[in-house]
């Protein structure tokens, strides 16, 4: 590329200014002609490809750099400096113009330099800075006050000898020292607050009055005059301090005498201006040079002046300052702003004290030209303030870390985040940060404010938490960046902000809260939930997603949806996203509908779906809610089921009651007909028997109608097992048939159970059943009984109550068996492996749960083909020892009724017949009986006579059964004996027969011998 295109010809063929391209590494890629000419060794060799810095003077190079890197970022800069070349004239200066360069992508390529020779005007500035320095030299030297030159942390840079011989030090001992070496103990933080505010710009200059300590150990009292110093760039650079031996002041008069060219060198060499004035006239008699260079007034023309004929302050002034210093002796520090003799403002920091003379009051005046410093601490001020307002704005505090001394400043907005104000965080240092921020923040804070230090990170920042002042907690966010280096590159200062983010702080706590939430109630919600987008893609689902179809999460994210459909759901799901997305009708969408759901095993299963639509970044999704429903529609099948045999179980119960009654007066009058036969009509005794064994035998039958319907009244008692399996060997055979064979091997010791009967008789019944149903009408039953250890299965170990022994009931039969996948589910409501018609699942979960009621087990062995055992495992009890009360002998009247009772019997029936057979049959027994058909007839009839005994049918029509009349007569007429009767108890299981429980119960239908015995219990004899 020709280089030289990038340049007009006027300026590539110019012989006053250079024109030179460099790369971004600073080497020459073009240079015109007089370029080379003025800058190169032999003035013809073209200096391409070649560092520029190799032709810049070598104490102008790193200014030269600097304004190259300068120049990467901004796209002009200037700079100044000499040429490395130039043996005729080794001091000109030479100004340049740096521009970026770019390419027509816009890239940078390089930078266009244009400079000039600055020739005499650099060599005057250069001489005019060297002179200044020279003279300031010889000022600081010479001054007659001590004056050093410090850092705010109190390492010196330099003193003049006046400060040394001050304090007793030499140059090289004071190196060794600070500030607070050389300051009294007491004095020493007196200046603090002062010097921090001075380094920040809120104060140009202090005076302050503290006790020195020389190298002697005496101290001395001093006046110390302090400013600021600053940079080109205005920035700080180091404090001037100026020292006044107050001691000598205050003997002024004979330090006069003593050394009269030690004051006049102290006096007129001082950088402050100094003047003694006679105080009642005002006349100045005498000033130093400082006062003939800040105001311009030579020595001849102040002399025996005032100030106000030299119009530098007003009359009303000089008399202000006049009364001040007659009342307090003195004036400190005030800042004045006067005319110099050409009329310009200066300000002054001004300081008077008036001493004696020869018996003559004088004032003597120092004063410091601070007009410079001032206006340029108003435009820092005006910069600060400008900077603060933004700031404050963004609600933002600042703060500053000297990284050498550890000293920290803070501003009133940091301060403020904590609840404090700046002054109440007393002296600042990087601790104060510390004592406010958590402890288990500080380690991260300064891991990553270390790997900025080091160059790992561009800039530091951290979130943490800090303590309020009222002593809650406040997040901030912390930012900060190392603004200022050493020439080796050691970090110097790191300045930063620091925000309040609590707000933020909480509100993302609240949506971590409610994300947790959120996850959690999707992670154990028992329905399957998944989102989609708008082309069916599944974006999320949750745990019970991967239970119900079998697929893990990973499986199903990003794939589309219909692969948890069966067809044609499967083929047509994406056409009808596409139809809602074209016309959006909505066919599920927030309706919900049944369907059907395909696993991973690809079995089917009903489940019921719920669709919402939302909208998240403009994109529209759906949540799907799947809930299997397998058990809920088993459920209804069986509830189905199980209300159809309820409603049989009621029909079945409404036919035992009613049975019930007619078998109470068949029995009842086959009694008094046996009852009033004579011998002649002994012939019939045969057949009324035969008439009796009928009545039973439906009894029975009702009995077995009521345990079907569950409808029968528990009543558990002590009964001899072994009796009552062979007592039941005539309706087993019944029920087998004649081509299975039963056979009992009962155990030949009597094994005494606690339980209901009835529940036993029914679950052995039902085992019956099931083994003939198994064994297709062929082959053989055998139950057996015998007693065993607790310890021969752990569930009787863990089974509670304290029986040590149990018995064992196997019925074993040569049936096809049960498939070991069954084996779990025999035991649950409604199983049955039946065909329709033949079974209703209920048989082997209500002899579960009779067994485990009375605190037994029950085990199955089964081998398909082969047959199956069940055993029943029931507590062995201990035969009652209470014996039967020996029955009264009969007294055989005339009549042949025996009268053995006394007392009065109300007996309450709807069924009129049975009222007459009962009070036939009590009337017979020598009660005196009433009657009454309902509840409130009975209670008409107590109300006005005394009864012994209630016997009433519990149910009857009316608001008040048997059961209520019971209850009301326990409490109203508590001396009445009790006793209830009924063919059906009809509701009372819903009510766990709590009620029952508490009466004497005879069920229909009974015979007077029965009905005697219960009466003899419940009267005695």
């Amino acid at each position: 590329m020709n280089y030289k295109e990038l340049f007009p010809d006027w300026l590539a063929d110019s012989k006053i200014y250079y024109a030179t391209l460099i790369n971004l590494s600073g080497d020459i890629l073009y240079a015109n002609e007089h370029f080379i000419r003025n800058f190169t060794p032999s003035g013809h060799e073209n200096p391409k490809n070649s560092p520029f810095h190799i032709l810049v003077h070598p104490s102008d190079r790193s200014q030269f750099i600097k304004a190259v890197q300068k120049c990467t970022h901004d796209p002009k800069t200037a700079v100044q400096f000499r040429k490395q070349y130039d043996p005729t004239h080794p001091d000109r200066w030479t100004d340049w113009e740096l521009t970026q360069c770019k390419d027509e992508k816009g890239s940078l390529l390089g930078i266009i330099q244009v400079g000039h020779d600055l020739k005499e005007a650099k060599a005057s500035e250069e001489k005019a800075k060297i002179e200044t320095e020279t003279l300031f030299r010889s000022t600081f030297e010479q001054a007659a006050a001590g004056i050093v030159h410090y850092y705010p942390s109190g390492t010196w840079i330099r003193s003049n000898k006046q400060f040394q011989e001050l304090l007793g030090y030499s140059e090289e001992e004071l190196k060794h020292l600070s500030f607070k070496d050389i300051t009294h103990p007491e004095d020493y933080y007196l200046s603090e607050n002062y010097q921090h505010e001075l380094v920040e710009g809120t104060i140009d200059k202090y005076s302050i009055e503290k006790r020195f300590i020389r190298k002697n150990g005496n101290y001395f009292w001093g006046l110390a005059h302090v400013s600021a110093v600053h940079d080109e760039k205005n920035q700080f650079d180091y404090l001037v301090m100026v020292i006044q031996d107050l001691s000598g002041i205050k003997t002024i008069e004979t330090r006069l005498k003593e050394s009269e060219d030690k004051f006049e060198k102290a006096f007129f060499t001082n950088p402050a201006f100094m003047l003694i004035s006679d105080i009642n006239s005002g006349k100045m008699i005498e000033a130093n040079s400082a006062w003939t260079e800040i105001f311009g007034y030579t020595l001849e023309e102040t002399i025996g002046k005032t100030a106000i004929e030299l119009g530098i302050i007003s009359e009303k002034l000089r008399n202000e300052l006049y009364d001040i210093i007659r009342k307090d002796k003195k004036v400190t520090n005030i800042e004045l702003t006067i005319s110099d003799k050409f009329g310009l403002p200066k300000v002054i920091l001004y300081s008077s004290e008036l001493f004696t003379y020869k018996d003559d009051d004088y004032v003597l005046t120092t004063g410091i030209d601070i007009t410079e410093r001032r206006q340029l601490q108003e435009e820092l001020l005006s910069e600060k303030q400008r900077l603060q307002n933004i700031l404050e704005g963004a609600n933002v505090g600042a703060w500053e870390w000297n990284l050498t001394t550890g000293e920290t400043l803070f501003d009133e907005r940091w301060a403020a985040m904590l609840g404090y104000k700046l002054e109440e965080l007393g002296e600042a240092g990087f601790n104060t940060l510390e004592k406010f921020t958590f402890e288990e923040d500080l380690e991260r804070i300064n891991r990553i404010i270390e790997k900025h230090i080091a160059g790992e990170i561009p800039y530091y920042e951290a979130e943490f938490r800090v303590k309020h002042k009222l002593g809650h907690t406040v997040w901030v966010l912390d930012r900060g960046k190392i603004t200022k280096w050493s020439e080796d590159r050691k970090p110097l200062l790191m300045s930063g902000t620091q925000q309040d983010i609590s707000d933020r702080k909480r509100y993302e706590a609240s949506l971590i809260k409610n994300e947790i939430r959120l996850r959690t109630i999707l992670e154990t919600i028992l329905d399957a939930v998944l989102i989609i987008d708008q082309k069916g893609t599944i974006q999320k689902c949750n745990l019970a997603t991967e239970k119900t179809f079998g697929y893990h999460e990973s499986e199903l994210i990003g794939q589309n949806v219909n692969i948890l459909m069966p067809e044609p759901d499967h083929s047509q799901h994406d056409q009808y996203l596409d139809s809602y997305r074209l016309t959006g009708v909505k066919r599920i969408i927030g309706y919900g509908r049944q369907i059907t759901g395909k696993r991973k095993n690809g079995e089917l299963f009903p489940a019921d779906l719920a669709v919402t639509e939302w909208e998240f970044s403009g994109q529209t999704y759906f949540t799907g809610t799947i809930r299997d429903i397998t058990n809920k529609i088993k459920v209804e099948e069986q509830l189905k089921q199980s209300q159809k045999l309820e409603a049989l179980g009621q029909i079945s119960g409404g036919i035992a009651h009613d049975f019930n009654n007619i078998l109470t007066i068949v029995s009842g009058n086959l009694e008094l007909i046996e009852r009033k036969m004579n011998g002649a009509e002994h012939g019939m005794v045969k057949q009324i028997a035969n008439a009796q064994k009928a009545v039973e035998r439906g009894a029975l039958l009702t009995q077995k109608l009521l345990a079907f319907a569950r409808k029968q009244p528990l009543t558990p008692g002590i009964f001899e097992i072994n009796q009552v399996l062979w007592n039941m060997s005539e309706i087993l055979e019944r029920v087998l048939g004649k081509h299975i064979d039963i056979k009992f091997k009962l155990n030949e010791e009597p094994l005494y159970v606690y339980l209901d009967k009835n529940d036993l008789e029914n679950s052995i019944l039902n085992l019956a059943i099931n083994a003939r149903d198994a064994m297709e009408n062929s082959g053989n039953l055998i139950i057996i009984t015998d007693k065993v250890s607790r310890n021969i299965l752990p569930e009787l170990q863990n089974s509670e109550g304290i029986a040590d022994s149990f018995v064992e009931i196997a019925v074993i039969d040569t049936g096809r068996g049960i498939p070991p996948e069954n084996i779990s589910k025999i035991y649950e409501p409604f199983f049955t492996t039946k065909e329709a018609g033949r079974g209703t699942g209920l048989g082997l979960s209500t002899i579960y749960s009779f067994v485990k009621h009375f605190g037994g087990q029950i085990k199955v062995y089964s081998e398909v083909d082969v047959g199956t055992c069940f055993k029943l495992y029931l507590p062995l009890t201990v035969k009652s020892d209470k014996k039967e009360e020996p029955e009264a002998e009969e007294t055989i009247q005339e009549s042949g009724v025996p009268k053995k009772y006394k007392g009065k019997v109300l007996l309450v029936d709807d069924e009129v017949n049975i009222l007459d057979i009962a009070k036939e049959l009590l009337d017979d027994l020598g009660f005196q009986t009433v009657t009454a058909t309902s509840a409130q007839e009975a209670l008409e009839v107590l109300s006005i006579r005394k009864m012994d005994l209630l016997i009433s049918d519990i149910m009857m029509p009316g608001k008040v059964d048997g059961l209520g009349l019971a209850e009301i007569v326990k409490v109203e007429y508590p001396n009445i004996k009790i006793i209830l009767t009924s063919g059906f108890p009809g509701d009372l299981r819903k009510r766990e027969y709590t009620d029952l429980s508490n009466f004497n119960f005879l069920n229909k239908p009974y015979k007077s011998k029965e009905l005697e015995e219960l009466i003899k219990q419940v009267m005695g004899k």
